[in-house]
């Protein structure tokens, strides 16, 4: 409470209402800006937007691509070791063939 007895006639309500940041933070500041700058910046932001997706996507793209290949590569295992394992079997079927004659 003593805090706000100090403050409280520290400024007047002319000066706080004058100041740059209370305009500001109430959106009463006005700057002069021409219809040209406003496009340009709306072009740029526009553009910045537009990168961004394009990274984002290329992104996305790339690491659908890595999984992709990580799951061929599980694949391709997956088979050889099917097929050494058929190998396998098919030797000791001939095996046991020679075996019993």
């Amino acid at each position: 409470m003593e805090a706000l007895c100090e403050v409280r006639n520290r400024y007047t309500s002319q000066e706080v209402i004058q100041r740059r940041s209370f305009l500001r933070r109430h959106g009463l500041l006005s700057e002069f800006m021409n219809s040209t700058d406003i496009a340009a910046k709306l072009e740029r932001r526009r553009t910045a937007v537009d990168e961004c997706c394009r990274l984002e996507e290329k992104e996305e793209e790339e690491e659908e691509n890595e999984e992709e290949e990580e799951e061929d590569k599980e694949d391709k295992e997956e088979e050889e070791e099917k097929e050494e394992e058929e190998e396998q079997e098919q030797e000791k079927q001939e095996r046991d063939e020679e075996e019993e004659e």
